[in-house]
Formats: structure tokens, C-alpha cells, sequence
């Protein structure tokens, strides 16, 4: 068990974009962390994939990209319904940066785009997955 209390950057970045996703009224659920079982679809989670650092030669501070994968799941009772739910919700998912794009203040600017990933129809599962895309920058002293 962790015992670092204070939210760490990415973690305020996660629970900013998910609680603007939430905003989104077709979505069910959108969750800051990829969950091991799914909740009602279409759903939203995060998962944070990769930090990168860079010092700044202006002044004493370093610059943060902060990237996390974006899944966006959606149920699939037949591939032509689940396919046109995914062309309707996908733009609105991809709104929220320009729609807030310091995502309540938690970082400098972010940016979600399409990773160029094609949707994976488990069948099993039930459900589409489309991957997408958040990077979000911040500074530090």
C-alpha cells in the first residue's frame, strides 16, 4: 500500500479530464484508471502510459508531457449500431480539450487526438474498444 498521500500531477490531470468526460451525456461511466471489469457501456478510462521531462536552458524548471491512453468502449450488439454509436460519441470525447484545454487548471495545456488505431470488436466481451490519445503539459521548479 502506497503511503505518498498527496494527488500527483497526473493523477489531478486524470480525475480532471474524467470528471469533464462525464460531462458527455451518452457516456455511462468514464473512470481515471483502466478498471479490471468494465461497468455499463459506452464507458471511458484512462490509463497513464508515459512521462517525459525536459529542462528548460530559460530559467530553473522543467517541462512535463504527461500521456495516458484513452478507451473509449461501447457495447456491440451488431457492428453497423456500433460502429455509428462510435462515429457520434468519438467527436464529442475529442471536444473536451478544446472545450477546456487546461483541463480545469490541472495543467498547461493537453491535447486528445486518435491514435490511428482501428476499434477492436471483442465479441466475447461484448463490447468495441477505440484507443485514443491525451497528452497534457505542465512545468515545475
Amino acid at each position: 500500500m502506497s503511503t505518498i498521500t498527496t494527488p500527483s500531477r497526473p493523477e489531478l490531470i486524470a480525475a480532471a479530464f474524467t470528471t469533464l468526460a462525464r460531462e458527455i451525456d451518452a457516456l455511462r461511466s468514464a473512470d481515471d484508471y483502466e478498471p479490471e471489469r468494465l461497468g455499463q457501456l459506452p464507458s471511458l478510462t484512462l490509463l497513464f502510459t508515459q512521462i517525459g521531462q525536459a529542462d528548460v536552458d530559460t530559467g530553473a524548471y522543467t517541462e512535463n508531457t504527461w500521456t495516458f491512453r484513452v478507451n473509449l468502449y461501447l457495447p456491440l450488439h451488431d457492428y453497423k449500431g456500433a460502429q455509428r454509436d462510435l462515429m457520434r460519441l468519438l467527436p464529442e470525447v475529442l471536444a473536451i480539450t478544446r472545450r477546456n484545454p487546461s483541463l480545469s487548471g490541472t495543467c498547461s495545456f493537453a491535447v486528445i487526438a486518435d491514435d490511428g488505431s482501428e476499434p477492436v470488436f471483442a465479441t466475447e466481451e461484448k463490447f468495441v474498444r477505440k484507443s485514443l490519445r491525451l497528452t497534457a503539459e505542465s512545468s515545475e521548479n
